[in-house]
């Protein structure tokens, strides 16, 4: 998707050596247009990890990195042991960052990540009103992968600093819910005292729909 491949992005900017690891054949998201710029400043490595000898050569380059971000489901990261614990054992400087559709123990985690799904499920479809009918309304705009790119970087570095004064990695995850949220802290809120304005919030009164 766009989260993992742009937040590694945003560290590759700011100075790591990013290597990209594909499938034979390339990124299925090769084909879009956005990818010429998610993938900028890397190096790309193709790796069969349904082979032994290519699951080795992926520990080999995990062995001497800082950071390891991916999108695997919880399954398929313990198949390939790259789920969290796994990681911690093997190698305990490593941070990892796995960017799921819903935080992992979530009852979905195991869902593939779909912007559009995570943001009909948590209502976000339901935060404009159509103009000529009711329901929600489909946000073209991948809000959800927009916000894991940046709590997947932000995560990633702030246990980078912390690694700094432990010598040690973990785990740094986040999701395309917890992303899809970030923005919604603006729309989404209570107070106990509100002042007026704050009370109004964003209405969304029904507009006067035709017959």
């Amino acid at each position: 998707g766009i989260a993992g491949p742009t937040a590694a992005m945003l560290l590759g900017a700011a100075g790591a050596d990013v290597v990209k690891i594909e499938p034979p054949g390339g990124a299925s998201t090769r084909v879009k247009p956005g990818s010429a710029t998610w993938n900028r400043s890397k190096r790309s490595v193709t790796l069969d990890l349904s082979q032994a000898s290519d699951l080795d050569r992926l520990r080999g380059l995990l062995a001497g990195a800082d950071v390891l971000i991916h999108d695997l489901v919880p399954a398929a990261a313990v198949e390939l042991g790259l789920d969290g614990d796994s990681l911690d054992a093997r190698f305990p400087a490593l941070v990892h960052c796995a960017v799921t559709a819903y935080p992992i123990g979530h009852p979905d985690d195991a869902l593939t990540p779909s912007d559009a799904l995570v943001l009909a499920r948590s209502g976000l479809m339901d935060e404009q009103l159509p103009v000529s009918r009711r329901g929600p309304v489909y946000l073209r705009m991948p809000l959800a992968s927009w916000g894991a790119v940046y709590l997947a970087a932000a995560g990633v570095l702030a246990r980078l600093l912390a690694r700094e004064k432990s010598g040690r990695g973990g785990v740094a995850n986040t999701s395309l819910l917890q992303g899809a949220l970030v923005p919604m802290t603006m729309h989404w809120a209570r107070a106990t005292h509100p002042t007026p304005s704050f009370a109004i919030g964003m209405p969304k009164d029904p507009a006067e729909y035709p017959a």
